[in-house]
This record gives structure tokens, sequence and C-alpha cells, in this order.
């Protein structure tokens, strides 16, 4: 089986290629958060569909880097695309299989995977506004002034 990677911004497939630092997102003391380099592209890799800590990370990592690229790698299917572009993610790894939106190159079905809603209502990780209007809404919650 090969590899797709698919750009979870522009829902296009690009050229795979995979960042020089990868690190198990379930790895749950997360030695190399010390040696991570916030402006080298990063990949998380994902061991099983249901373990969710890598989107945890992700958000994470989004929210004190903010310019961080973020690569989703290991176990993903299409059904995750839109969650992990939500959680920060900017680049999905899937493996290619027979009768999927990305074998047949599908883009209308690609887009409706990625982009569901016409308006979603909340900021997400993977928005360019997120850092800012997270801010800015903690501060209306606790009644700081701007």
């Amino acid at each position: 089986m090969t590899t797709l990677m698919i750009d979870l911004a522009n829902a296009r497939l690009c050229a795979a290629k995979t960042p020089e630092q990868c690190f198990d997102a379930s790895d749950v003391e997360r030695p190399w958060l010390s040696t991570l380099n916030p402006d080298e592209a990063v990949g998380l890799h994902f061991g099983r569909v249901n373990d969710g800590r890598g989107y945890s990370l992700a958000c994470r990592l989004r929210e004190k880097y903010p310019r961080i690229e973020l690569y989703a790698i290991g176990h993903i299917h299409e059904d995750m695309l839109y969650f992990l572009r939500r959680c920060g993610f900017r680049y999905a790894h899937l493996l290619d299989r027979t009768d999927s939106v990305i074998e047949r190159q599908a883009s209308d079905e690609l887009r409706d995977l990625l982009f569901p809603f016409s308006h979603e209502y909340q900021v997400s990780a993977g928005d360019e506004r997120f850092p800012k209007e997270k801010v800015d809404a903690t501060r209306q919650v606790m009644g700081i002034a701007a």
C-alpha cells in the first residue's frame, strides 16, 4: 500500500513527505517536548484509530506554537480528516485503499469531508484566528478588560 498526503487546509492531494521530527502521539512521558523545534514540521503518529491523545496534543502544540506545521501519520482514515483539521493538523497521511475518496480523487467529496458545514460556530485550533480569539474569549468570561 502506498501513502497519500492531503493538505487539510485546501482539500488537495500533495506529494507525500514525512517531517524529520516525528513523535508517537500516545507517548505519555513526552521527553521530546523539551527538544521540539516549532519552526520545523512535526509529525504525530497515531498508533490506533481510537486513540484521541493525538488530537489533544495537536491542540496544545498549536496553542503554544501557532505557526507550527503538524502532520498526522499512522492509522489515519478518511472519517478522521475533519477532526484532524479542526485540531490544527495541516497535513494527513492516509494509506491508499480501494474505492476511497482519495483513491478516486473525488475532490468534491474530499472537500465535503473536510468542510461539512457552511459555517462553524467555534474557532478551531486549525483556524488562523485561534490564538487571538481564544484569548479574547477567555478575557470576556473572566471579566478582564482588553
